[in-house]
């Protein structure tokens, strides 16, 4: 059972604000589906640990090029997405920080495809985070599309959302993960293509610097 399993989300500051600062908040979810038996193992390469990686990168890409960004930012990896977003449902209603300083949220999950393009899950709301993305993805030719879409309920963006706080979520899809949330969804099975450019893409046009 789910509810016997006590876990933790893992967070940290690339710069640790003033009490008064704006945040930007970049996350996923490091959790996946575990075992079931003796004999399955789902390792979740995609779904999610595609995203969890592009965070540590990026945090690491920044630290390492003494890139200072005008705004705060605040690395989540969530526990529970897989339960129903419990960890993100359990930072949210326990916020270490006031919601009004939230400026936005970036949620990665399953990004690990990215020959085809990228989704923007809450972007038609977002049209002022979308528009950025897409205005410096057509200048700098990242990635082949990104794709508006409404928002959905299915990560862990939809926490801050039901809280009326900004956020999108970014996603390779799970058309072309064909191996979805099964014991195949491996390393040698994710083409974790694109993956840089993504992450140029998020750095480029949400993180300002």
């Amino acid at each position: 059972s789910f509810d016997l399993v006590k876990t933790k989300n893992v967070a940290g500051w690339f710069n640790k604000p003033e009490p008064t600062d704006s945040v930007i908040i970049i996350c996923g979810h490091y959790d996946h589906l575990g075992e079931m038996g003796t004999d399955a193992y789902f390792p979740g390469a995609d779904d999610n640990a595609s995203a969890i990686g592009a965070m540590i990168e990026m945090a690491e890409y920044l630290k390492n090029n003494n890139i200072e960004p005008k705004k705060n930012l605040l690395f989540v990896a969530f526990s529970g997405e897989e339960a129903g977003l419990k960890g993100a449902l359990h930072f949210v209603n326990n916020r270490p920080i006031d919601k009004s300083r939230i400026s936005y949220v970036i949620n990665m999950d399953m990004i690990g495809f990215g020959n085809s393009g990228l989704h923007i899950w809450n972007g038609e709301k977002e049209s002022r985070l979308a528009q950025m993305l897409i205005s410096y993805n057509k200048e700098n030719k990242l990635v082949s599309a990104l794709n508006v879409k409404e928002n959905t309920p299915n990560s862990d963006h939809f926490a801050f959302t039901e809280k009326g706080i900004r956020a999108i979520f970014l996603t390779t899809g799970t058309e072309p993960s064909v191996h979805y949330h099964t014991v195949f969804d491996n390393y040698e099975n994710t083409e974790l293509s694109k993956m840089k450019e993504i992450l140029q893409l998020i750095i480029g046009a949400l993180i300002p610097v």
